[in-house]
């Protein structure tokens, strides 16, 4: 014999119709152009590269 709850999840039709795009997220600042995104992931770059120089530095492992 079936449970009731397996049925009465099996009969609704809300649980396999796609989800709507409600979500979209929303901001005041535009999109960053090509040539901004670039300079971001440079910067980003040379970021890590210093951690990685200071602790190789720090850990006096050689070059």
């Amino acid at each position: 014999m079936r449970n009731t709850l397996e049925a009465s999840d099996e009969a609704d039709p809300r649980r396999f119709r796609p989800v709507a795009p409600v979500f979209q997220a929303a901001s005041d600042h535009e999109a960053p152009a090509p040539l901004q995104m670039f300079a971001r992931l440079g910067v980003l770059l040379a970021i890590a590269l210093g951690v990685g120089l200071i602790a190789q530095i720090l850990a006096r492992v050689p070059f």
